[in-house]
């Protein structure tokens, strides 16, 4: 698998861009008063403070459990070893295999099939981009920022109210797919007729792929997953708060939430496994146009990237094991070897 996702360009650009990343989180900054920085941070907060992430993260499996139990009962332990494998995967295969390898796992030791679990994945992801532009547009106009943070008062106006509406067609085109998919498996397969065997399957994995979006049929169940969403979340953005004090950063929960936000942002740019650099750059960018001295904002980026990292590795890891992941079926089955 590893071997697979080096040869491939896109591993490469990767690492490129978090070759970049890391230049730009580390400019302007002098190792030697960073390192002293590391030295005197308060480890046995932060370290307290990574399990109640490890916390956060199993909402959000729990989150993806509300999701499936829409069209197959499913247990929790499941879900979550699943969601935990696809940390691992995330932080330590290259190419973002590790947003499969749980579909793979879940799918493996369930009846479920793996093209509906795949589209929970894909219906999270919407969720999720219109939840934390929804706590985002909230921190920034219910706290204003001053003249002194103009760089995030700049994008009220104009980036607030577009992008959602972006999201909302991708939520509402699922919602189209889940309400009539013989629609569109139609239109696939006379797309895909020309190609003959080759394009013959696609159809029918769209087809159970619409399978996973049900739970837009069930109104009070897709209520229960938009406000887990926002616990999720919100939690997330809580864990960033607590750190600020653990650090002695005088910032408050609003400016939590933009931070999760803009982090968040940074990390669906493809780099390599982990999210190194690109975490760090928009991390400390973030903290920086907030008027966070740049060493100190830099501390802060490598810790709340480290302690979650190692701690989700290792646990991902161990559930990887337990679930008993032959690299090769994924391999064979994963979308680079298709």
């Amino acid at each position: 698998m590893w071997k697979t996702a080096v040869r491939s360009k896109g591993f490469w650009f990767g690492v490129v861009v978090s070759c970049v990343g890391l230049a730009v989180a580390l400019h302007g900054v002098r190792l030697d008063r960073l390192g002293a920085e590391l030295a005197s941070a308060p480890w046995g907060p932060v370290l307290a403070l990574g399990l109640a992430m490890v916390l956060a993260t199993g909402v959000r499996a729990y989150r993806w459990k509300v999701s499936i139990e829409s069209f197959a009962p499913v247990a929790y332990k499941n879900v979550f070893s699943a969601f935990m494998a696809g940390m691992f995967g995330l932080n330590v295969i290259p190419a973002r295999v590790g947003e499969y390898l749980r579909v793979f796992v879940l799918g493996k030791n369930s009846s479920l099939s793996q093209s509906a679990i795949l589209a929970t994945v894909v219906l999270e992801r919407v969720v999720d981009g219109l939840t934390i532009l929804t706590v985002f547009s909230a921190a920034l106009i219910l706290h204003p920022a001053p003249e002194s943070r103009s760089v995030l008062a700049n994008v009220r106006t104009e980036f607030l109210w577009i992008v959602p509406l972006i999201f909302l067609g991708c939520l509402w085109f699922l919602y189209a797919v889940s309400k009539n998919p013989a629609r569109p498996v139609e239109v696939i397969r006379r797309i895909c007729r020309p190609f003959g065997a080759a394009g013959a399957k696609l159809p029918g994995i769209v087809e159970r792929f619409s399978g996973g979006l049900v739970i837009f049929a069930d109104p009070a169940r897709l209520a229960r997953y938009l406000a887990w969403s926002f616990i999720a979340w919100m939690s997330i953005a809580f864990w960033y708060y607590l750190n600020f004090l653990a650090m002695g950063i005088s910032l408050g929960m609003a400016e939590a939430v933009v931070l999760m936000s803009v982090v968040v942002v940074g990390v669906m740019i493809p780099a390599a496994p982990g999210f190194v650099g690109t975490y760090h750059a928009f991390c400390k960018g973030c903290l920086v146009a907030f008027g966070v001295d740049e060493t100190v904002a830099l501390t802060f980026a490598v810790i709340t990237h480290l302690v979650p990292y190692v701690l989700h590795t290792f646990i991902g890891f161990v559930c990887v094991l337990r679930e008993n992941v032959h690299w090769a079926d994924l391999a064979a089955r994963s979308p680079q070897a298709q």
